[in-house]
């Protein structure tokens, strides 16, 4: 049985920050917890962002992204994120913490988090789903990313980027009834949470193509 898996997409970049963010965990095969928020940190850094991509205005966050981390660090405590194109979000989350706290040295004994999660020692939890873990020490992963998963495995497909693939494996209608019970909103691609609906079903769509049932299947090389 495969772990929860944390489906994370981000909206901003180095300069800016993280603006938008969405969280969505994968358990059972089946979409459970969603979060998402928008944490602009200025009215005029918002709609810099997304007035460039054609999005909507922007406006500022109840809450810059660094008081969001925590939520970041717990979820990857008990389970393994997932992103499209990965490299992204491992550099946007290095941004504002080089090296997760994930487990302090007091809760290793105690077997528990502050937040009462359940944990396990971090060289422990990566050689459980890695190869041994060194390359991940001091990271956020391991990672599962569904752009490379896809671009190894269909290599017939002309384009990888996550709305082609969406249209490719017929997904469409399935993400706007998903975002849609969500938000109340029509959302469109480049918004974090209808992005990280989108490589949630990549993934689940992969899976369950795969009969996947081994996490070490799905991370990234």
């Amino acid at each position: 049985m495969l772990p929860p898996i944390h489906v994370i997409d981000f909206e901003g970049n180095r300069a800016y920050g993280i603006l938008e963010y969405a969280l969505v965990t994968l358990e059972n095969s089946d979409i459970g917890d969603i979060c998402y928020a928008n944490c602009s940190e200025s009215d005029h850094l918002a709609a810099l962002h997304f007035r460039e991509h054609s999005r909507f205005s922007g406006k500022a966050g109840q809450f810059p992204f660094a008081e969001h981390l925590s939520l970041f660090k717990a979820k990857r405590a008990c389970g393994v994120f997932c992103a499209h194109n990965a490299v992204i979000e491992e550099r946007l989350l290095r941004h504002y913490s080089f090296c997760p706290e994930m487990v302090r040295e007091s809760d290793e004994r105690t077997g528990g988090d502050r937040n009462g999660l359940t944990t396990t020692p971090l060289k422990e939890r990566i050689a459980r789903v890695g190869d041994g873990g060194a390359r991940w020490q001091g990271t956020w992963g391991p990672w599962i990313d569904t752009y490379r998963l896809y671009k190894k495995f269909y290599p017939s497909v002309q384009r990888y980027g996550l709305k082609e693939l969406i249209r490719h494996f017929r997904l469409e209608e399935r993400l706007e009834n998903l975002a849609s019970e969500q938000t109340g909103e029509q959302l469109t691609f480049h918004r974090a949470l209808y992005d990280a609906l989108g490589t949630a079903l990549l993934l689940l769509n992969f899976t369950e193509l795969f009969s996947i049932r081994d996490i070490k299947f799905l991370l990234v090389d």
